[in-house]
């Protein structure tokens, strides 16, 4: 009888050793299956808004907030610009879209236990009015109509983030463009 128990016992330690090893892994924190904001068919919208989007699932790209970094560094599909996680908390990605002058910066940005904790998204593009609107789409059906400011407008997600949506204007064509922020109600995008 004795080795059954040891047997048990050993099985019981290394079930929970590997849930343990789990705790740092690329697994998502959330189930998109709980996913309540109004479903979008993306190929419904612009080029651009898929590209940026990329994935219905997700708050964007597919990732969510409190996914891990392991997880942006494996899954991410455009270039790595910019790795200041160690120093300022955030890596950043980019993409061009049609040609040279028009390209995309994602910004994800980490909380000290290396989780997910805002996106910032940079379009830098010359038609910023056509942008706006097609994204201003996107974000309508998919949260409910935004609140307008002087300078952006912003949705709330049925989750609880919140998206911001602003212009960015600037004498040099290249650096032109627009912002969207996805950020948690406290505002902690801050970096």
């Amino acid at each position: 009888m004795k080795p059954i128990y040891l047997y048990i016992v050993i099985l019981w330690w290394l079930c929970i050793a590997c849930e343990f090893g789990k705790q740092g892994s690329n697994e998502q924190m959330y189930d998109d299956s709980t996913f309540t904001d109004n479903a979008v068919v993306l190929n419904d919208y612009s080029t651009i808004v898929q590209d940026v989007i990329l994935k219905e699932q997700g708050v964007v790209r597919g990732f969510n907030f409190g996914d891990t970094v392991l997880l942006v560094q494996d899954r991410e599909r455009a270039d790595l610009l910019e790795d200041s996680l160690k120093d300022r908390g955030f890596i950043t990605y980019t993409f061009k879209l049609d040609d040279e002058n028009k390209m995309v910066d994602i910004r994800y940005l980490f909380d000290e236990s290396n989780r997910i904790e805002g996106f910032l998204v940079d379009i830098y593009h010359d038609e910023i009015k056509q942008l706006s609107e097609d994204f201003t789409a996107f974000f309508d059906d998919r949260y409910g109509t935004g609140v307008t400011s002087d300078q952006s407008r912003l949705w709330e997600s049925q989750r609880g983030f919140l998206v911001e949506l602003s212009k960015q204007q600037s004498d040099i064509d290249a650096a032109s463009g627009i912002q969207i922020r996805f950020i948690l109600p406290d505002g902690s995008l801050n970096k």
